[in-house]
């Protein structure tokens, strides 16, 4: 299965939102605009990412 995720970023903090293939809302969060937050909440999912989408 692939993953589809979108992070929104500002100055302070990031939208993440995690899809699968089916377009099924596995993740909706927000976390701080750092990127070891950013990458421990998109690692923790045993699939990989078919693509990434970044809104600035």
């Amino acid at each position: 299965m692939s993953l589809f995720a979108g992070l929104d970023i500002s100055v302070k903090t990031t939208a993440i939102c995690v899809l699968d293939n089916n377009g099924k809302v596995l993740l909706e969060t927000t976390v701080e605009s750092d990127p070891h937050a950013i990458a421990d909440c998109l690692c923790g999912f045993d699939e990989s990412f078919e693509r990434i989408i970044l809104d600035i």
